[in-house]
């Protein structure tokens, strides 16, 4: 399965890099820089204004002191970080289309290929209970492939995260900026309220892919399991999917209270077409 899993990858990484070629505007290419928070560009200079200007970037201080009116013009913000956050606990790998953390894996090689394609550096965080790997953003055109063997071949804690302690020890290694963060895991034991994810959120954009495989379970399979563990517990199907909607709705809390910061997918599903849809709805947000 691993090897049928990296297959497909790359088949899906070489269609992106020809879709980002072709300046297709697909969401996973061209307008890859507009779908995060933040203006996405730097200050250039000043210019006269033209009627049919944007009125929002009217440099309203310079109006002031010389009654001319000028608008603000920026460049494209190069080299931003983003970072895959990835959840590669015991339970990832459960699942039967493809386990979560062959999910995980998609999720990572995609996102990460679309920073590298749009200049962009792009890390790798790896945990279970505790902090397992870290790599630090960089231009390495090699990173998602290196990411995707990274996810695919380490050895897994059953353990509940240590939620509070790992986002803690990331926001003192990720060095000052506006970072781009997506969060993939199944979210075992994810707490309200964690003040270190809050100052994560200050500081950059954080998103959250949220795997289950509940609802990718066979007929003639689903008949012969009993019970499902949460990590702090054991439910039967119908209580575990519920406790799954619960989970979402505490995660749409967390994450998508300014914008929205939360992709809830399944094993079942085509992570490339799910972050298309999840970068159309972010794109629409930010009305651009």
């Amino acid at each position: 399965m691993i090897s049928d899993i990296r297959q497909k990858i790359r088949k899906n990484s070489a269609r992106l890099e020809l879709l980002s070629k072709k300046q297709s505007g697909a969401e996973l290419s061209g307008d890859y820089r507009t779908l995060f928070a933040g203006q996405g560009f730097d200050f250039k200079e000043l210019r006269e204004y033209v009627p049919g200007d944007p009125v929002k970037y009217i440099d309203w201080n310079k109006y002031s002191s010389s009654g001319q009116v000028y608008l603000k013009t920026f460049e494209d913000e190069r080299k931003r970080q983003v970072y895959c956050f990835v959840d590669v606990g015991a339970p990832m790998k459960y699942g039967f289309t493809w386990s979560k953390l062959e999910s995980a894996a998609e999720y990572c090689a995609y996102i990460s290929s679309s920073a590298q394609l749009n200049g962009d550096h792009c890390g790798l965080v790896l945990f279970d209970s505790s902090m397992k790997k870290y790599i630090k953003a960089a231009p390495d055109p090699k990173n998602p492939r290196l990411f995707v063997d990274n996810i695919l071949n380490c050895t897994n804690s059953a353990d509940i995260p240590d939620w509070e302690g790992i986002l803690r020890r990331f926001n003192s290694l990720v060095p000052s900026g506006n970072p781009i963060v997506f969060i993939i895991s199944d979210f075992r034991g994810f707490p309200q309220g964690l003040r270190p994810l809050k100052l994560l959120q200050k500081r950059g954009d954080v998103m959250a892919v949220k795997l289950s495989h509940l609802r990718d379970i066979p007929a003639e399979i689903n008949k012969k399991i009993d019970l499902f563990t949460t990590g702090a517990g054991y439910l039967d199907l119908g209580a575990a999917i519920l406790e799954d909607k619960r989970q979402s709705a505490v995660l749409e809390r967390e994450f998508s209270i300014k914008r929205p910061s939360l992709l809830c997918s399944d094993t079942s599903l085509e992570p490339m077409d799910e972050l298309r849809r999840f970068f159309l709805k972010r794109r629409n947000f930010f009305g651009r």
